[in-house]
């Protein structure tokens, strides 16, 4: 039969405050009880507009580029649900032994340390079962911008069509962020000069271009709908002339 022995927050209430820790004790777990629900809300490591604004649209206009973000990030909370499975598991083998070894044992001291045990690790598995559920939250996000993406680009995904969308991703990014230095000072600086170029783009016509869809973007309405549409149709443009050039 399993000694009586004192609750591990009993033990730590008398050996360091007795009467008046303990009434703080119970004030403070009072408190925790009460505020203890919006933990739920941020034990992701993203939101879900993070995600859709922020995650995915941080690597472009292309949405070949947010597929393989998706991808990216699945993979880190798979690999996160996976290590947190098993140490769950774990744990819970370990607070079984513990508790056998309670059954047992009878030096006051031993009894401690195995109490002691087993409320770290019942803390541990609270801890980590708040973190998985945000990774299932995570996960469900992910979902829901993969059928959106997957919508988007039809058909299925093989590396011959990743490869042949890097160019066009590539000319977005580099028309995008040269939109941005000429809104900030008026010339595309030399990085994005640079970039241009290599993708084979002459800077100084597409800081013509720029500058006239800048002089319009104010009336074009509030949101980044307007600069999308202009940078998919320039790119659309640039890939045409490149055609029509490399026939002559």
């Amino acid at each position: 039969m399993m000694n009586t022995v004192m609750p591990v927050d009993d033990i730590f209430l008398v050996a360091h405050g007795g009467q008046n820790l303990q009434a703080q004790w119970e004030k403070t777990q009072g408190s925790i009880a009460k505020m203890d629900h919006i933990n739920a809300l941020w034990v992701r490591s993203n939101t879900s507009w993070t995600f859709d604004h922020l995650t995915l649209t941080s690597c472009g206009f292309s949405p070949w580029r947010q597929i393989r973000q998706v991808a990216a990030e699945l993979e880190r909370r798979r690999a996160a649900m996976s290590e947190a499975k098993w140490g769950l598991l774990r744990l819970d083998v370990e607070i079984a032994q513990a508790r056998e070894k309670l059954e047992t044992e009878s030096a006051p001291l031993s009894q401690r340390l195995l109490l002691i045990e087993i409320g770290e690790k019942e803390d541990r598995i609270a801890a980590t079962l708040r973190k998985f559920e945000g990774a299932m939250k995570d996960v469900a996000d992910l979902e829901r911008n993969y059928d959106q993406l997957m919508a988007k680009l039809g058909g299925d995904i093989c590396e011959e069509r990743v490869n042949s969308a890097e160019q066009d991703a590539h000319l977005q990014r580099a028309l995008a962020q040269s939109v941005r230095s000429v809104r900030y000072c008026g010339v595309i600086d030399p990085g994005n000069q640079e970039y241009l170029e290599q993708i084979g783009v002459n800077p100084s016509k597409i800081l013509a271009v720029i500058k006239a869809y800048l002089s319009e973007e104010e009336g074009l309405g509030g949101d980044a709908s307007s600069l999308h549409k202009f940078i998919e149709g320039l790119a659309a443009k640039v890939r045409t002339e490149a055609i029509e050039k490399a026939k002559l």
